[in-house]
């Protein structure tokens, strides 16, 4: 019964805390967000995504509170700010790990792959 009342009572001042703004901005904290994907989605390299992400985890430990008051404000604009950030990472990385792996798919034959092994074992395999 004791731990109903208790989570009656944080419910009851989450949501006053929300209603009087003791969250803190919620839009503020939305523009950040879509700021961040931004940033993500301008860079050229993973050094680069590291120094957003960097950036973007101090401001979270810093404002938290205004991330969840953006979460309950507007979830489906926070959704899409982190789906963004999420997607460009992605497609950076991609990128740059194909540009090291010497970019593309690699042609059949070459050392990255694709090309049957020489040696032992041409032809078909007996079945047993």
């Amino acid at each position: 019964m004791r731990g109903r009342s208790i989570l009656a009572t944080t419910a009851l001042l989450f949501v006053s805390s929300l209603a009087c703004g003791a969250l803190g901005d919620g839009d503020a904290a939305l523009e950040k967000q879509e700021s961040f994907a931004a940033r993500t989605c301008a860079c050229a390299d993973v050094a680069c995504i590291r120094k957003v992400q960097e950036a973007q985890a101090k401001w979270v430990s810093d404002h938290g509170d205004e991330l969840v008051a953006a979460g309950i404000a507007d979830s489906d604009r926070l959704q899409a700010a982190l789906d963004k950030t999420a997607q460009c990472v992605e497609r950076i990385s991609k990128a740059q790990a194909g540009e090291i792996t010497g970019g593309g798919d690699p042609s059949p034959g070459t050392k990255q792959g694709g090309g049957r092994k020489k040696g032992k074992g041409k032809g078909k395999r007996k079945k047993r």
